[in-house]
């Protein structure tokens, strides 16, 4: 399968992440995933029988679950999220790294 990144939100409450992909059939999908990298806005994932590659290189994904986009659906999880990252605004500084499951934040932000 080929899926296009059209878009990205983290959980900081339980360190999963979440995109919403385009497939070559012009299908909306949102996946949810746990693993070790960050997927951005734009990437291509690939499967294959050795694994998933992002943009070209493997990567260790868990998906944890595939589920149609519904844009009221999506709205709602950024909205509950409890990231500031996720509403697509530059953050430098954030508050809720206590509440953060990530040691990094996926979107370069350090605590405050």
């Amino acid at each position: 399968m080929y899926w296009v990144v059209e878009n990205r939100m983290v959980c900081p409450r339980t360190g999963t992440i979440f995109i919403h992909v385009l497939t070559v059939k012009n299908l909306r999908l949102i996946i949810w995933y746990k693993g070790d990298y960050f997927i951005s806005t734009g990437s291509v994932l690939i499967t294959s029988p050795f694994g998933i590659a992002v943009d070209g290189t493997l990567r260790k994904l868990h998906i944890l679950r595939t589920f149609p986009y519904n844009a009221t659906f999506w709205s709602s999880f950024v909205a509950n999220s409890g990231c500031p990252g996720n509403d697509g605004t530059l953050v430098t500084r954030c508050k809720h790294h206590p509440d953060c499951v990530f040691a990094l934040c996926p979107y370069g932000a350090i605590a405050s």
